[in-house]
């Protein structure tokens, strides 16, 4: 069909319920198999199409299809009535381009493998597809050179860079056009615009030399690089192009076909209107909406839907006199048709069930619909922001259409704003917050201080009952109030109450929650009580030493086994009674020493066995604690040793002089 990427190579027409050809073009597969201007096609592929309503586009669809494939038509001229088998292929004019170019005043600088052109029109440039369709506007003195999908075009004497959606990427300049084209050897001296070595696109991402497309450069700075794509990526995406869905009207119905493809119909013509919006089509049909894709024609969401209300990028759709919103994928909808609606400025108030939320003007859900109320705060909104109190369960919160809820509905009031803040009540303690939620003064911080001015002892009571308080309050708050509030219980515990393990486990919790003053009192206190459990287990320890020591001086005589001064020893004489008195004198006086100091050393290491023991230490080691009790010890062990070496040195002298010290 005339303008078509591929087919047969006719125009057809309608005349007396028969189709027949107008005009064929030159070159192409029916004037190759010899068709003819006025000759009546009466089948295509054995389907008689004669006087049964054939319009045009049905025949157009029974003749069109891929380049390589063959149709059969049935040709009557003048009485004779022949078939013809016709191959499909490319429909080109004399200039080698798709007939479709016929109709601008110049057509050159095609690029095939983009399938576009440079065209004239009215005296004015611009670029056209393979089919003659506008991708770029006709307003330019020339069209210069093209990249992947951009061209660079001269306007006003000024070059920029155009790309094939019509947006201007390099703003109008006047430079040298010999500098715009194909990457060759001498690019890789030019620099960027900010003097910086090398090639650069317009995202200031170097590029290697050998992958550069086209460049635009002023005064050896490149103004602009664009990147090679690979032949097969840029293929595919040319024919991904071409089979994307463009509008196609028939009889006053819109369908669609694809783009290049000669329309060739996806969807059947049956819509009485369509929007094309930014992901899909909006189509209607016996007055209701529904959606349809852009990329391949298929109908996502039949018409379905009784209004539509552009809000930003978003559509809020009316379904049963109820509204939902779509975003970008209409089948799965933002939220389903079930919500009343009500403008306010350029944002709409939903509501469901009777709780209220807000939609802002970009279509984004700025307030869920779960509060009782939304009141506009007419004394705190600017053109910049809108705030609004919050109602929900009988509390109040804060919140705008830029941020949605500033402060959550906890508060039993939230007055009038003055000077950007206003009093709150939580619980019937009060604060303040400004308009962006925050508490400048804290409910909690106001009843601790309350709580801590309290200092006489006819207070304490309701001190305590408050310091709870702000320990409930907390919880809730997270502003980090328990540490001190666990530390100032335990003093008054500790002072006031004389409770030390209660003021324990109060100082233990602030230490927990972080509070250095707590961690100090919990160590003061704890090696307080420790010192004083070990001073009550020397004490004990030490009176069992002194009574062990009394006893054993009570009972020294057991020690001896003859008390007889007159003992004579096998190897020596009879001593007499005044040497051998001396002996036992002697072995007295060292006898009572080493008696002393192992009555002490016994108390010593009572008392250092006890501390291991509060301190968990294995009884077979001691910690720093007690090393020094042990040092003593074993200095004391040293000595009596000593004192036993001089009783046995003194036992054998007696010996030898015939007396006995035991």
């Amino acid at each position: 069909m005339g303008g078509s990427f591929t087919g047969v190579g006719i125009t057809p027409d309608i005349v007396k319920d028969t189709l027949v050809i107008k005009s064929v073009f030159a070159k192409s597969p029916a004037e190759k198999v010899g068709l003819l201007p006025e000759d009546r096609i009466v089948k295509i592929n054995g389907e008689n199409i004669a006087n049964n309503g054939i319009t045009i586009e049905k025949a157009s669809s029974l003749l069109r299809g891929e380049k390589g494939t063959d149709v059969t038509v049935t040709i009557q001229r003048n009485k004779t009535i022949k078939d013809y088998t016709i191959t499909r292929d490319r429909i080109l004019n004399d200039d080698g381009l798709d007939s479709g170019f016929d109709s601008y005043e110049n057509v050159s600088k095609y690029d095939i493998a983009q399938d576009v052109a440079g065209a004239q029109k009215n005296g004015k440039w611009g670029v056209i597809d393979r089919i003659g369709r506008v991708v770029i506007s006709f307003e330019y003195d020339t069209v210069f050179t093209f990249s992947y999908r951009l061209v660079c075009a001269k306007k006003d004497g000024k070059w920029g860079l155009v790309d094939f959606n019509n947006n201007i990427l390099l703003p109008f300049t006047k430079i040298d056009p010999k500098s715009v084209g194909k990457s060759s050897k001498s690019s890789e001296k030019k620099v960027d615009e900010n003097g910086i070595q090398g090639i650069y696109n317009e995202k200031k991402k170097q590029i290697e030399t050998a992958k550069i497309e086209a460049y635009i450069a002023l005064n050896n700075r490149i103004l602009y690089a664009e990147e090679k794509k690979a032949e097969e990526e840029r293929i595919a995406e040319a024919k991904r192009d071409a089979k994307r869905p463009t509008p196609h009207k028939v009889n006053n119905l819109w369908g669609f076909a694809e783009k290049g493809n000669g329309n060739k119909i996806i969807i059947l013509p049956s819509y009485n209107e369509y929007v094309e919006l930014k992901n899909y089509f909006l189509v209607s049909k016996n007055g209701l909406w529904g959606f349809v894709d852009k990329e391949v024609g298929k109908e996502l969401v039949p018409p379905q839907y009784g209004e539509y209300i552009k809000i930003g990028n978003r559509l809020l759709v009316q379904k049963n006199n109820l509204y939902g919103l779509i975003s970008d994928d209409p089948t799965k909808p933002v939220l389903d048709c079930k919500y009343e609606i009500y403008p306010f400025d350029d944002n709409y108030f939903i509501s469901e069930n009777k709780k209220y939320g807000l939609i802002d003007k970009s279509g984004y859900i700025s307030l869920f619909c779960k509060y009782d109320n939304i009141i506009f705060a007419e004394d705190v909104s600017s053109a910049a922001n809108t705030y609004f109190y919050l109602l929900k369960n009988d509390k109040w919160g804060w919140g705008s259409v830029e941020k949605g809820e500033l402060c959550e509905c906890k508060y039993d009031v939230i007055g009038e704003f003055k000077n950007g803040e206003a009093v709150v009540y939580y619980k019937g303690y009060e604060g303040k917050i400004n308009t962006s939620g925050k508490e400048t003064q804290s409910v909690v911080r106001n009843l601790f201080n309350t709580a801590y001015n309290m200092n006489t002892k006819t207070q304490y009571q309701e001190e305590l009952r408050l310091y709870n308080e702000v320990l409930a309050l907390d919880k809730e708050y997270n502003e980090g109030w328990s540490g001190v509030c666990y530390n100032n219980i335990g003093l008054i515990y500790e002072d006031i109450f004389g409770d030390r393990q209660n003021a324990l486990s109060y100082y233990s919790a602030s230490s927990s929650a972080g509070n250095d003053a707590g961690t100090k009192n919990y160590k003061r206190l704890k090696s307080q009580i420790k010192a004083e459990q070990w001073q009550a287990v020397a004490n004990a320890l030490q009176q069992t030493a002194d009574a062990i020591g009394s006893y054993q001086n009570q009972t020294g005589s057991n020690y001896n086994y003859n008390n007889n001064s007159n003992y004579s020893g096998s190897s020596g004489g009879s001593g007499s009674s005044s040497d051998c008195s001396s002996y036992q004198r002697r072995y007295n006086e060292m006898k009572a020493k080493r008696d002393k100091e192992a009555n002490g050393n016994a108390g010593r290491e009572g008392t250092a066995a006890g501390k291991n023991a509060l301190h968990r230490v294995d009884s077979q080691r001691f910690d720093a604690a007690t090393g020094g009790d042990y040092r003593v010890i074993n200095s004391t062990k040293s000595l009596i040793r000593e004192y036993e070496q001089q009783m046995q040195s003194i036992a054998n002298q007696a010996r030898q002089a015939g007396c006995s010290v035991y």
